[in-house]
């Protein structure tokens, strides 16, 4: 048995090690569907906890940074009706063209795949979205 000075500096080490866990980790916002009034909409960009690559991806919204995409997280994007261009980034790029009317939301499944170098964005149905939505949480903007 180590001697009383060895285990009390092992027990520190865990009690600190715990703390500075519990500081780094920020408790996320489970997803929630946005409001959606008569004259926006709303396209939400997700990617699941299983996708295959690690490596975050940035997400642009007509040419303009929006957020930045990690597993099991995803981002709300509220817009104006009409077409709108949504592109995401890791080593490789994926963009998709998106139409919204007035009042409907639009979803986009990004798979990263292969350390970030194969990259897709894929319009999803409604119900799928909701249930893969429904495990994430918002993105850090």
């Amino acid at each position: 048995m180590p001697p009383l000075r060895t285990r009390a500096l092992i027990l520190l080490s865990l009690t600190a090690a715990v703390a500075l866990s519990a500081c780094s980790t920020q408790p996320r916002k489970r997803f929630r569907p946005e409001f959606v009034g008569a004259d926006s909409a709303v396209i939400y960009v997700y990617r699941p906890s299983a996708t295959l690559s690690r490596r975050p991806a940035e997400v642009y919204l007509d040419q303009r940074h929006v957020g930045t995409l990690t597993q099991g997280t995803y981002l709300p994007l509220h817009v104006n009706p009409g077409v709108h261009h949504v592109r995401a980034e890791a080593r490789a790029s994926a963009a998709r063209r998106v139409e919204v009317r007035p009042s409907e939301t639009a979803y986009l499944h990004l798979f990263v795949r292969n350390m970030g170098r194969r990259i897709t964005l894929e319009e999803t149905d409604p119900d799928a979205a909701l249930d893969q939505l429904a495990h994430t949480s918002l993105a850090q903007p």
